[in-house]
């Protein structure tokens, strides 16, 4: 992902969305979560999750690595947590949000 930019996800998971009720998509970096977002913020559609960070959002971040991970509830009310997946970070030489 490289700072102030638009970048797309699209995390394919091993169950089927539509049984999520809650979903937590954290990313970390440092130690520090950095970024939250819930159900409302992505996309779910068969086992896939898509979400789009803002230019502000991105800024968050430096170079270097970070890493996203899901908390999820289901209808049944269990929970689970995925592994964590590493996301590079890379620089963008000018980081000026663009209107």
């Amino acid at each position: 992902m490289y700072i102030a930019t638009t970048p797309r996800f699209t995390f394919t998971l091993g169950i089927d969305t539509t049984d999520i009720t809650t979903l937590f998509l954290t990313f970390r970096q440092d130690g520090k979560n950095i970024l939250t977002l819930t159900e409302d913020d992505v996309t779910m559609t068969g086992n896939t999750v898509e979400v789009t960070l803002t230019q502000a959002q991105t800024l968050l971040f430096h170079v270097g690595k970070s890493f996203a991970q899901f908390r999820v509830q289901f209808t049944d009310d269990t929970i689970e947590v995925s592994n964590p997946m590493q996301i590079p970070i890379d620089d963008t030489f000018f980081v000026e949000i663009i209107e």
